[in-house]
């Protein structure tokens, strides 16, 4: 195989190749091959190898170079568009600052309300049941049996409405740490897209 009939087949096996590239590989191994100096008729093959295996080395070598000069342009675009949004901030932060401070402080003192009511509300129910059995057991030294039955059953009453409202206090208190829980999962999410 001479110059001619080893530069065709290595055209042929890289048509594939956008013209450039093409054009590139060709005229490298053109003048590499003359650079060697081969005789006349010699088989160019032996020394370089087959145009099949040199076109996938090639190939592959304009693959990187394609995807490396697609990660750069992709990190230039991210990085102006971080300079942007720092240039933003900066620009903004009178302005949003505050707002950003308030907006904290509110939701703080909801959270903080929230959780103070809550506790407020199951520390009462405890107490309320502590009233219903304190009453339950002394209304066994109340003098005659119906009064102690009343006293008894006012006691239980009073517990049972106090277990009821601490069951209440429990179900909201799980309702409002769900909320919580979605609010931080929406803002999460919302950052990841951003």
């Amino acid at each position: 195989m001479n110059k001619t009939e080893f530069l065709k087949a290595l055209e042929k096996q890289l048509k594939y190749l956008p013209k450039e590239d093409r054009d590139d590989a060709l005229n490298y191994y053109s003048e590499y091959i003359d650079d060697m100096n081969f005789a006349e008729n010699e088989d160019i093959s032996i020394r370089l190898g087959k145009p099949k295996d040199i076109a996938k080395n090639i190939i592959s070598e304009c693959a990187e170079k394609t995807i490396d000069k697609h990660d750069s342009e992709k990190g230039a675009k991210s990085t102006a568009k971080i300079v942007w949004l720092t240039i933003l901030i900066i620009c903004s932060s009178p302005v949003t600052l505050p707002i950003a401070i308030a907006l904290l402080t509110i939701v703080f003192t909801l959270v903080l309300t929230i959780t103070v009511v809550l506790l407020s509300l199951g520390l009462s129910a405890l107490a309320v049941i502590a009233a219903g059995i304190i009453c339950s057991v002394l209304s066994f030294m109340l003098p005659g049996f119906g009064t102690k039955l009343v006293a008894l059953g006012i006691g239980l009453i009073i517990a049972a409405v106090g277990a009821l409202l601490l069951i209440i206090t429990i179900f909201l208190a799980e309702l409002f740490i769900k909320l919580i829980i979605l609010i931080c999962k929406a803002i999460i999410g919302k950052k990841k897209e951003a």
